[in-house]
């Protein structure tokens, strides 16, 4: 009788093995998928963030831009093109542009200076941006214009002249 058992016992034991093994085998493949869920969400985010260049034409995608992102995917870059909005409408609430007459045929252009002192040109190309308050002169639209700050009252923000350049 004992010798019967024994054998029962043992297929027993060989079953509970293999159920457990079956088991394990189930979990490892769950967590495979866990896995790739993940990495498919995180693929996902990477292209919703990199979509703004595309679509926009500017500036192309940069690999190196690419391999920061996951660890950083709260930051979005700005294109260049929006950075010059927010400027323009920054100007637009500080007061509108004043146009003055001149000897020359355009009128001279006053912009006023941001608070990043970042000075945006409207009908001009670019974006400048001036370091301190003192005389600076520098390329405007691709030499066109050329400009310097305007020395004023100090409780004043430091305004901008531009005029056209005779060639």
């Amino acid at each position: 009788m004992q010798q019967q058992q024994q054998p029962k016992q043992q297929k027993q034991r060989k079953q509970k093995q293999q159920q457990q093994q079956q088991q394990q085998q189930q979990q490892q493949q769950q967590q495979q998928q866990q896995q790739q869920q993940q990495q498919q969400q995180q693929q996902q985010q990477q292209q919703q963030q990199y979509q703004r260049f595309a679509d926009g034409g500017g500036e192309e995608q940069r690999p190196e831009v690419q391999r920061i992102a996951p660890q950083r995917q709260h930051i979005v870059p700005l294109e260049a093109d929006e950075v010059l909005q927010q400027q323009q409408q920054l100007l637009r609430v500080r007061g509108r542009q004043r146009s003055t007459c001149c000897s020359s045929s355009k009128p001279q252009q006053v912009v006023q200076w941001s608070k990043q002192q970042q000075l945006v040109f409207e009908g001009f190309e670019g974006l400048q941006t001036l370091e301190g308050s003192s005389s600076v002169v520098q390329r405007c639209a691709a030499g066109v214009y050329r400009h310097r700050s305007q020395t004023t009252n100090p409780r004043q923000t430091p305004a901008l002249l531009c005029f056209p350049i005779r060639h």
